[in-house]
């Protein structure tokens, strides 16, 4: 029996322009926001530092481990997430 291998592009990021998704919104965001406000220079800078940032978030995502820290760790998260969330979830106070 031979190994199976999978093709990497069913497995990867979604992608535009070779950036992924968050790297782009990140970066937009930021360039927008600070662009606006304090002029293009300091857009420029923090479209750099959101680019960055949304990339790395982007990246941990699809790795699901924002995914699984939101689930297992956020407080009350039978309400804000699924009413149906196993009880270990819950996290004990003392």
């Amino acid at each position: 029996m031979s190994r199976r291998e999978f093709i990497d592009c069913l497995n990867s990021e979604p992608k535009a322009f070779n950036c992924n998704f968050g790297s782009l919104i990140g970066g937009g965001i930021s360039l927008a926001l600070l662009g606006f406000s304090k002029g293009l220079f300091w857009g420029l800078g923090a479209g750099v530092a959101g680019f960055l940032l949304g990339g790395w978030l982007s990246r941990q995502w699809f790795l699901g481990h924002l995914q699984r820290k939101i689930y297992w760790q956020l407080p009350f998260a039978n309400i804000w997430l699924d009413k149906n969330i196993p009880p270990s979830s819950q996290r004990k106070e003392l």
